[in-house]
């Protein structure tokens, strides 16, 4: 998941055809994904967005749709 600020969007690579999403951001989930990544999600080196809550603090399996989403730098 890349976020584009200027244009509000974000974009979503798909792994399984390789094609790209792009998706309108609406600004409160903007600012949710934003409060979640600077006070909520455990500290850890993986780029995915979501990881698990509990110990050990990794990024969800292959399988979830939560554990294709990574942070676009």
């Amino acid at each position: 998941m890349t976020w584009i600020g200027a244009n509000e969007t974000i974009r979503i690579r798909h792994n399984k055809t390789g094609a790209t999403s792009y998706l309108p951001l609406l600004p409160e989930v903007g600012e949710a994904i934003l409060k979640y990544l600077q006070k909520s999600r455990p500290k850890t080196a993986f780029r995915e967005v979501f990881i698990r809550c509990c110990a050990p603090y990794r990024p969800f399996k292959g399988g979830s749709n939560l554990g294709r989403l990574e942070i676009g730098r």
